[in-house]
Order: structure tokens, then C-alpha cells, then sequence
């Protein structure tokens, strides 16, 4: 199985956690994982089309996907086989931290509020969906991080488990 795992990142947690999923997937067998940076992935040769699932991942700030994510998947989505998308929101995430929810209603809260309504506007379908914490600092001092990587292995080993 081809794995293709895109993102668009701004503080370098959504690239953690792509970076965490293609070396989990990497170790098993018969599994092929490519990570690669949006911008790069729309500039060079890859073809998505070759790729049994593409992985696109997004970070989450002030409420907005980073530009140019959500134009990605309109010009794409008929050249992806199979989707999973994720998004870093690490400031909903920390609500779970914090103790004002349960992680899955955190992560619950997260797809519905950045995921859903693209897969809405986009008339899209995936496999899975699934947020991920980041981290958020102000002047060099770390404000809250919610990220975790166990989340990302599990969730990984979910679309793997479910993809067939």
C-alpha cells in the first residue's frame, strides 16, 4: 500500500505529526509512506493519483485552515483514491488539557468545527478524520502544548486497521 502524507504547516506541529505517521508506517509491511510539504508536493512531479490513500494534514490557527490547503482539495479531489484528512488545532485540544472535556470531545469538537465543513463545501468523503494538539507559544514562552505523539501513532494505526 502507497501512502502519501501532505501538510501544510505553520509552527511545525503539523509536520511532526505527518513526520510521526510516515515512520510508524514505514515499519510495517507492504506499507510505503512519502511525507512531503503541500507547497512542494503541488510544485514538483508526485502524482497523487499513484497512491492508495493520501494523508492531508493542517494547521489550525485563529479558526482558519493555512492558505491554499482547502484549493489543494477542490483542484485534487478527483485524482485522490482514498482521503484521510487531520488537522493540528492545538488550542481546542488543550481544553482537554485543561480539564474542560474529555480528549474525544476535544478531537470531536476539532472535526467538526475545521473538518466537516470542508468535506461539506467540497463534497468529499474520507476514510478517517481526525485533530491533532500543537503547541502555542508567545515571546519564547510556551503558552500550552497539546500535542501528543501517542495520539497520532494511534490514529495511524486506526486508518491502517480500517483502510484494509
Amino acid at each position: 500500500m502507497k501512502i502519501l502524507i501532505l501538510y501544510a504547516s505553520r509552527k511545525g506541529w503539523t509536520q511532526k505529526s505527518a513526520e510521526t505517521m510516515s515512520d510508524y508506517l514505514n515499519t510495517l509491511e507492504r506499507v510505503c509512506a512519502l511525507s512531503c510539504n503541500l507547497r512542494m508536493a503541488t510544485s514538483s512531479s508526485i502524482k497523487i493519483e499513484e497512491f492508495d490513500i493520501l494523508i492531508l494534514g493542517c494547521s489550525i490557527m485563529a479558526g482558519f485552515w493555512k492558505p491554499g490547503t482547502k484549493k489543494f482539495l477542490k483542484r485534487n479531489k478527483h485524482k485522490i483514491n482514498k482521503l484521510a484528512l487531520y488537522v493540528s488545532a492545538g488550542a481546542t485540544l488543550e481544553k482537554a488539557n485543561r480539564g474542560k472535556c474529555s480528549l474525544e470531545e476535544a478531537v470531536n469538537l476539532a472535526i467538526s468545527k475545521y473538518i466537516d465543513p470542508v468535506k461539506k463545501k467540497y463534497k468529499i468523503n474520507t476514510i478517517l478524520d481526525g485533530a491533532f494538539g500543537g503547541q502555542y507559544d508567545s515571546n519564547g514562552r510556551i503558552i500550552f502544548n497539546s500535542w501528543k505523539k501517542e495520539d497520532v501513532i494511534t490514529w495511524t494505526q486506526n486508518l491502517v486497521s480500517n483502510s484494509g
